[in-house]
């Protein structure tokens, strides 16, 4: 049986649990692990299920308790390579966590699960958003923090089955704010 979860979304924290008979997958970690393990445990979810935390982009709202997540549960973070340097750098990746970095519309298998990722337009490097392949006709998309839906977006959720777009929108602050297209 597969779930959908989206646990927590916006500027104060992200993370969205996807499950594919008994075994899950956490796109983000933007808010505490207490809280994570909380949202979850209210839901009747088991913590334990989860097998890799992907990650959209390095902003504090998605990553902030992914430290102590991948802490605790010892499983590996799935980015793309910028956004895996730059968890390296700010040092919430050690030499002891797993990571692997997925290229542009490349898939990777861990579990049940195929992930392929595609990049997504957002004001630091390496964003991603994710497509999840749960079975041969089922399909999640996430994308998260998204400022256009671009050719890469659209050819990256074309065909799914569900697909969560998390998106602001302020002409006035784009305009005149630091922002790309």
């Amino acid at each position: 049986m597969a779930k959908f979860c989206p646990l927590f979304s916006g500027s104060s924290g992200n993370s969205t649990y996807i499950e594919n008979g008994g075994e899950a997958l956490l796109v983000d970690a933007g808010v505490s692990f207490k809280r994570i393990k909380e949202a979850l445990e209210s839901r009747k979810i088991d913590i334990a299920k989860i097998k890799a935390v992907l990650i959209t982009h390095d902003h504090g709202d998605h990553v902030s308790g992914l430290k102590t997540l991948i802490k605790k549960l010892g499983v590996p973070v799935i980015a793309s390579k910028d956004t895996v340097y730059n968890l390296e750098y700010h040092k919430i990746l050690t030499d002891e966590n797993a990571r692997v970095y997925i290229d542009e519309y490349e898939e990777y298998s861990i579990g049940s699960f195929v992930i392929k990722r595609f990049a997504t337009s957002h004001d630091c490097v390496g964003s991603s958003g994710y497509r999840i392949k749960l079975s041969d006709e089922l399909s999640v998309g996430v994308c998260t923090d998204l400022g256009i839906v671009s050719e890469c977006v659209k050819k990256g959720l074309l065909g799914c089955n569900l697909v969560m777009i998390e998106a602001n929108h302020d002409p006035v602050i784009l305009r005149l704010g630091p922002y790309p297209p």
